[in-house]
């Protein structure tokens, strides 16, 4: 498929520039989210009736549904882009991590793997597999996704699963060590959380 006209296909760019969780946080916070996202993806099924099959619709979409938790719209809508295009290392990735959402891990693990090898370096798509074998049960295989994955980790989640998988496969130090740098993350988002409230709470007696 063509490179993607990043002013009118944002979510796909958005892809592309690994910001696509983002863009699921920031919306995930609006009070006004499920509604947004019901009104989008009424918008991309109108579009698509005028342009039935269009790759980019159909994705767009398929993020969409999503990121309003409707998980069996979106892998309906992406198992019938995947079968007009079964090698597209976007949709392939959001197969997976639909697939995730609903615990079913072994399931996922195909669909990222071919994300992976469509688009080396997207580490959200290394991320998602790690996990998937990790739930899987295949921790050796977890490993090293897990591992190319950390620069991604805005959270610690991916520390913590990294030092669970390291537990399971038997190597005891490489644990140890992954979960002291999992506690030395929270604190540090910890203290940089607290200096940015405080940055932004007014003196006593000043009105905001």
């Amino acid at each position: 498929m063509p490179a993607p006209d990043c002013a009118r296909e944002s979510l796909e760019c958005a892809y592309r520039d690994r910001k696509y969780h983002d863009i699921v946080a920031a919306a995930a916070a609006s009070k006004d989210a499920a509604r947004a996202y019901e009104e989008a993806a009424e918008e991309w099924r109108q579009a698509l009736a005028l342009t039935p099959g269009d790759p980019r619709l159909m994705t767009e979409l398929a993020v969409t549904l999503r990121m309003n938790q409707d998980l069996a719209g979106a892998q309906s809508v992406l198992q019938d882009l995947l079968r007009a295009h079964p090698d597209a290392p976007q949709a392939n990735y959001l197969m997976g991590d639909v697939l995730l959402a609903q615990d079913h891990a072994e399931q996922a693990v195909p669909y990222l793997e071919k994300a992976v090898r469509g688009a080396p370096g997207q580490l959200q798509a290394e991320a998602s597999l790690g996990r998937a074998y990790a739930l899987a049960g295949r921790t050796a295989e977890a490993l090293a996704h897990l591992e190319r994955a950390l620069p991604a980790d805005e959270d610690g989640s991916l520390r913590l699963q990294l030092a669970r998988a390291y537990q399971a496969a038997g190597q005891a130090d490489k644990a140890q060590a992954a979960l002291a740098d999992y506690e030395e993350f929270r604190k540090a988002a910890a203290a940089e959380s607290e200096s940015l409230d405080a940055a932004i709470t007014p003196p006593d007696g000043v009105v905001r």
